[in-house]
């Protein structure tokens, strides 16, 4: 047995154990709280640390969207028609957005702070879990 096909059971045993739409839209609930506070509470210092800036109006309409997501995909969760796999498309599209935009700051100055670093990491992070899912959830 190859290493790929190694990787590709263990994924697979692993997710139809524990991943399912309503997990991974919660993990996805999980990040836009984590994101939007750190924006609302911490805009001072995520601002020092990216080519940005910092600008708490700007900041604060974000973390807005962030926390606001998070009661819509708690609605949807709540709701419990299973329709959490519907949400999931539009949280990747958002992430990759928000990825390339971090991507694209960086490539532009050259220089990699924590704040576009970490944003990057996390929107892929999510993209990732999604396409796990996709792949091999249930």
């Amino acid at each position: 047995m190859d290493l790929m096909t190694l990787v590709k059971e263990i994924l697979s045993d692993l997710t139809n154990v524990i991943l399912s739409a309503r997990l991974v839209v919660f993990i996805w609930m999980c990040g836009l709280v984590v994101a939007g506070s750190a924006l609302f509470f911490g805009g001072k210092l995520a601002g020092k640390m990216s080519n940005w800036g910092h600008v708490q109006g700007w900041q604060n309409e974000i973390a807005t969207w962030n926390l606001t997501m998070v009661l819509v995909l708690g609605g949807i969760l709540l709701s419990g028609k299973g329709n959490e796999a519907y949400a999931l498309p539009g949280l990747v599209v958002m992430a990759l957005g928000f990825s390339i935009n971090h991507i694209v700051s960086m490539y532009k100055s050259k220089s990699m702070p924590l704040t576009h670093l970490s944003a990057t990491i996390a929107n892929m992070a999510g993209i990732i879990l999604t396409i796990i899912y996709y792949f091999f959830g249930k």
